[in-house]
């Protein structure tokens, strides 16, 4: 009966890590030359979205993190 419990224990936790969490954000912008003279960035970044606002700004965001990616970098 112990055997039993502490499977059906371990099977439902190993579940929980099979879950994905939902996306943070609804939009990511990728590799776009941004200019924010308030946060001192002049350079490739990634931005964010979220509810329509930017929600974060970085050098690199996870494509999993975003319910939609667009590649905005520009080639020369």
């Amino acid at each position: 009966m112990i055997r039993t419990m502490i499977a059906l224990a371990l099977a439902a936790g190993f579940g929980a890590f099979a879950q994905q969490a939902a996306p943070t954000y609804d939009l990511l912008l990728r590799g776009g030359h941004v200019l924010d003279d308030k946060n001192h960035i002049d350079g490739l970044m990634d931005v964010a979205i979220k509810d329509g606002k930017i929600a974060r700004v970085a050098a690199h965001i996870p494509s999993s993190s975003a319910l939609k990616t667009v590649d905005v970098k520009v080639c020369t």
